[in-house]
């Protein structure tokens, strides 16, 4: 089941991707109308984010600012220099919106340089490196140093697979003293764990 945000404050517009929803299966949608709402949520957790450019309580930038970078925003107009899909969206769109994966395999595609072999043996490569490094993350999850030592390690794993580091990030820029808060670490954990296992299912899924 792909769970897809679609945050928008038009009903016109929700009502009508809930119809194109209905040619799709295994698809669930929650519907975020306000930059208030936003706050605070956890983007991990959806496999798609769709955005309006613009909300009463917020502007393009802002939203830029706060949403993921796959985030796919659309608009009733144009925005200069700016990859936006036009409303209404299609089913064609929405198709091609949905196939895209939360990673991103353009450094593997580069150094593969159409050497599909290269591209399997990374791919399989990756799905056994990343749990081996999520283990030794968790081995050393209340160790400070060692913790901050894991991250910074698995972060390179991450990059060259094309996913976010903005968790592992955070981690690492951890204070001793923001350490100590186990639920603020712990919260970080969940998201790196929750990131890992959808890049196994994508990974995966791209041998199959």
């Amino acid at each position: 089941m792909k769970k897809l945000l679609y945050i928008e404050d038009d009903e016109i517009d929700v009502l009508s991707l809930k119809r194109l929803l209905r040619n799709f299966e295994n698809i669930e949608m929650e519907v975020i109308t306000c930059m208030e709402d936003l706050k605070g949520l956890r983007f991990d957790r959806y496999d798609v984010i769709l955005s309006d450019s613009n909300l009463p309580d917020a502007s393009y930038l802002e939203l830029k600012i706060l949403l993921p970078n796959r985030t796919q925003f659309i608009s009733g107009s144009t925005i200069d220099g700016e990859s936006i899909l036009l409303k209404p969206i299609t089913e064609e769109q929405l198709k091609l919106t949905l196939s895209k994966g939360s990673l991103d395999l353009t450094y593997i595609k580069q150094l593969a340089d159409g050497d599909k072999e290269y591209e399997v043996d990374m791919i399989e490569t990756a799905l056994r490196i990343l749990p081996e490094r999520w283990t030794s993350i968790l081995e050393v999850k209340d160790d400070f140093i060692a913790l901050r030592m894991a991250v910074h390690k698995t972060k390179s794993s991450f990059r060259v697979c094309g996913i976010n580091n903005e968790y592992l990030t955070l981690i690492e820029e951890l204070t001793e003293n923001a350490f100590m808060n186990k639920e603020t670490v712990n919260g970080l954990l969940d998201s790196v764990q929750n990131q890992i296992e959808r890049a196994l299912k994508e990974l995966s899924f791209l041998l199959d």
